[in-house]
């Protein structure tokens, strides 16, 4: 009897251990995970804002104007807000354009 009682203590120390050792290695595996995640979404991040150019739109009677808002150099014109949108891919391809909400709205883009 006494060998069937350290018998049951030692399965359930082991069972324990093992219970223990599963949480530690799925802690381990989640830690490790975030990790890269965090990792690839920093460099995705930094990737975009590299090729993201900050514009100004400005409407005019003869169509819309868009200049670089860190050096008020002109980019580009448009009749419509497509013909505008294709001239700025054309001249600067693989390149994203970010306008300040205000202007969209002053512009029309967005009400």
């Amino acid at each position: 009897m006494e060998e069937f009682v350290v018998l049951v203590m030692f399965g359930l120390i082991l069972f324990l251990a093992g219970w223990h050792a599963r949480e530690w290695y799925a802690t381990y595996l989640m830690s490790r995970f975030i990790t890269r995640f965090e990792d690839n979404a920093r460099e995705a991040l930094g990737e975009l804002r590299r090729e993201t150019i900050k514009i100004k739109i400005e409407k005019h009677e003869e169509g819309y104007f868009v200049y670089n808002l860190e050096d008020h150099g002109y980019m580009a014109q448009g009749k419509t807000r497509k013909e505008l949108e294709e001239n700025l891919s054309k001249r600067f391809p693989g390149k994203f354009f970010a306008a300040e909400e205000d202007n969209l709205i002053e512009v029309g883009f967005k009400s």
